[in-house]
């Protein structure tokens, strides 16, 4: 790191680098947490989806759920946004958010959000986690349901929050914001009508 203690080093570049790769990969790691609990029921009995010859919670489906599933669920599903929350948070207290290396390492997480707004990425990770474990958990038309209930909250929540938006900041910042917040609607609002669209094909399986 530089004299000035702006320039970064390769340890900053390896930390950013990490923090990219986990923010990528954390839909995949949800749903890979939540892989044993995709069980289908048949004749009565509720089966594993990958291996339908195992059954669900008893047996060595238990076994592995309580040594795998669990384990992963507090180490990724949890472990990673409260982890960064607590990062995040002790430089917030320093009120060095702004500072060039804390933003070259951890500034995808909250550099897009208001000043005071820093922990919504915390948001966020609730509704991709919350999303995956529906996904995972629920079949049929609940899931459906369940899916479209959580996407209309998020929309409800990141209107309401405004989390890109700072009425005391210049007219360029707001502006930014407001396009950021659009964006994210946006994206939420594509992401419901692609739920909501697959009821049809639940209700109307051949198309008749």
């Amino acid at each position: 790191r530089g004299p000035d203690d702006r320039s970064p080093s390769l340890a900053d570049g390896a930390v950013a680098t990490i923090v990219f790769l986990l923010y990528l990969m954390y839909p995949t790691l949800c749903r890979s947490s939540f892989a044993l609990m995709m069980c289908i029921t048949v004749g009565g009995k509720s089966y594993l989806l990958a291996d339908l010859q195992e059954p669900c919670y008893e047996g060595r489906h238990l076994q592995w759920f309580l040594m795998s599933t669990i384990p992963q669920i507090l180490l990724y599903v949890i472990g990673l946004p409260v982890f960064a929350f607590i990062i995040i948070r002790k430089y917030a207290k320093k009120n060095r958010l702004k500072h060039q290396i804390v933003q070259f390492r951890y500034g995808m997480l909250y550099s897009g959000y208001r000043v005071d707004c820093w922990w919504w990425d915390i948001v966020v990770a609730f509704r991709k986690a919350s999303v995956a474990l529906i996904t995972s958990w629920l079949v049929g038309a609940l899931e459906i349901h369940a899916t479209i209930c959580m996407l209309t909250l998020s929309i409800v929540f990141n209107i309401w929050g405004n989390p890109y938006t700072d009425n005391i900041a210049n007219d360029k910042a707001n502006e930014r914001g407001q396009k950021l917040l659009l964006l994210d609607t946006s994206a939420n609002c594509v992401t419901f009508i692609t739920a909501w669209s697959g009821l049809f094909f639940l209700l109307y399986p051949y198309c008749e």
